[in-house]
């Protein structure tokens, strides 16, 4: 695993602090960049190696310009090419597609064909990501 996405939505800045640390200390022990969602003030504040922006989350300049160069920062995109060649031009290290699957843990309303992976890596060096959501139950026969 290269990296590891803290995703608490319903947690405050000083509860997701708490519960990051010792994550944190594994993921170093792993060499596992250790990257959080949606918060770059607090991806700061934890000295994360990257910080998730949704849509909503904020300007991916202004999080470049709060965090530095070194720190890694990725855009949700859903299923649009427009925003992720917008991230990128941004100064965005990844872009990332999804939600492929249905999810119970946050409503979508963006259902991407896989093809557009296929298509964004063949045409732009910056790397994507799938947001692959969660997968039905296996049933048993």
């Amino acid at each position: 695993m290269a990296a590891f996405q803290l995703r608490l939505k319903d947690k405050s800045d000083d509860e997701i602090a708490e519960l990051a640390a010792p994550l944190q200390r594994i993921c170093a022990a792993h060499e596992v960049a250790f990257v959080l969602n949606d918060n770059a003030p607090l991806a700061k504040r934890l000295g994360a190696d990257g910080v998730h922006l949704g849509q909503g989350d904020g300007d991916v300049r202004d999080a470049r310009a709060l965090l530095g160069p070194s720190v890694q920062i990725g855009v949700t995109c859903h299923d649009s090419r427009h925003l992720a060649m917008e991230a990128g031009e941004a100064g965005a290290d990844y872009v990332a597609f999804g939600a492929f699957y249905p999810t119970t843990t946050k409503e979508t309303h963006h259902r991407p064909d896989p093809s557009i992976l296929s298509w964004w890596t063949t045409v732009f060096m910056l790397p994507c990501v799938a947001i692959g959501a969660s997968l039905p139950r296996m049933q048993r026969h």
